[in-house]
């Protein structure tokens, strides 16, 4: 039997890992699928024992994914470029999902005198040091995407935007398109969570999930939680890998929900770390999801897409995540603009008002067709 070859880190601390770990159990029968685990040390530093250790399971597939989240790779964007070449380089057969894919960066003169214009020298130098590591990063990805078309490689991207930006990049570069869809068999515990005993007040659920940092704009959602007149429950926790995990920072994104969660006991809950069932259970309890993230230029969201799948009912933030995600659904969910306060009340108010449960979901797109999509990367005929 062929041996299909998934390369990502498949450590529970990283957000990718649940994504990577149901893609191996989906590949079908007449198949050995096989975890590649790229070692959380690598992200620190690279040692050739790790990294040949690597190598050695991926020549023993017959196909190989790779899951590429660029930090995961190692400590630089070169030093992940470099090791990135070294495992495309050994697969028989390559395909390369792309979770994010930058954008080239402006002018550094441009940005610089842009900034000088709306900040003074402070923002010069904020936006210079930020502008050299972007440029980094963008380089990194121009040289993996190019090798690996160069080694005859498919990429998967999660949105026609990611595909637009490979496409200048390489325009020779075969690209499938495919957004971030889970199997619904993941809830193996379906037991019936009561949310409504953890508030004082019996009203409308609104939930938050996953890792705690400023982007995800959690902030916003607790703050108008007693004005709109919903509580809200919050699982989640800050990533292992930011800066300060496990230690009190009161600079955090978890200091500062909890600062502001602190006044609103009676109407806001957190559960910290939940597990994958624990997640699912509360997602599919509460009677409303809110995606509240803020402009990071992001592709797809694990979260976004178990929301639409395992969640009543869900809404977003007017972002290009929530623009990238559309095409891909049944229907227009409700959306709101991060700097109005009222915009999201009447856009949590409205879904609860006009949205049936279970109403939004992926129109065309589903866990069979996302590993169809793979072994099709792969060169290799989907069972029907």
């Amino acid at each position: 039997m062929k041996k299909i070859g998934i390369v990502s880190s498949f450590d529970v601390r990283c957000g990718n890992a649940t994504y990577s770990k149901a893609l191996v159990d989906g590949i079908p029968a007449g198949y050995v699928s096989v975890p590649i685990e790229v070692p959380l040390s690598l992200q620190e530093s690279h040692d050739s024992i790790s990294i040949a250790k690597v190598i050695e399971k991926v020549c023993a597939c017959d196909a190989v994914n790779i899951q590429l989240e660029l930090a995961l790779y190692g400590p630089t964007p070169a030093k992940s470029a470099k090791f990135l070449q070294q495992i495309i380089n050994n697969a028989q057969k390559i395909s390369i999902t792309m979770h994010r894919v930058e954008e080239k960066p402006q002018d550094l003169l441009k940005m610089s005198y842009k900034a000088q214009k709306n900040g003074g020298f402070k923002r010069i130098i904020k936006t210079f040091m930020s502008a050299l590591v972007y440029r980094e990063i963008f380089s990194a990805y121009k040289k993996i995407i190019r090798f690996a078309n160069s080694r005859q490689a498919t990429f998967i991207v999660h949105t026609y935007r990611e595909e637009e930006r490979i496409k200048k990049i390489c325009p020779t570069a075969k690209i499938l398109v495919h957004p971030i869809v889970w199997p619904l068999t993941m809830q193996k515990d379906t037991a019936v969570i009561n949310l409504k005993e953890k508030f004082a007040k019996d009203l409308p659920i609104i939930g938050l999930f996953g890792f705690i940092s400023a982007y995800k704009n959690f902030e916003q959602v607790i703050r108008v939680a007693d004005v709109a007149g919903f509580n809200v429950l919050l699982a989640g926790g800050t990533h292992p890998k930011a800066y300060g995990y496990g230690s009190p920072d009161n600079s955090s994104s978890s200091y500062k929900v909890s600062d502001i969660t602190f006044n609103k006991l009676d109407s806001c809950y957190i559960y910290t770390a939940p597990d994958d069932d624990t997640l699912y259970n509360f997602m599919a309890a509460v009677d409303l999801v809110v995606v509240p993230y803020l402009e990071t230029g992001q592709s797809g969201s694990g979260i976004a897409s178990l929301a639409v799948q395992y969640g009543k009912r869900v809404i977003f933030s007017d972002t290009c995540l929530a623009t990238e995600l559309i095409p891909f659904l049944n229907k227009r969910p409700f959306l709101f603009d991060v700097s109005s306060d009222a915009s999201l009340i009447y856009a949590v108010r409205d879904s609860l008002k006009f949205n049936q449960e279970r109403e939004l979901s992926f129109a065309q797109h589903n866990f069979k067709t996302n590993i169809d999509t793979y072994l099709l990367s792969l060169g290799i005929e989907a069972n029907s």
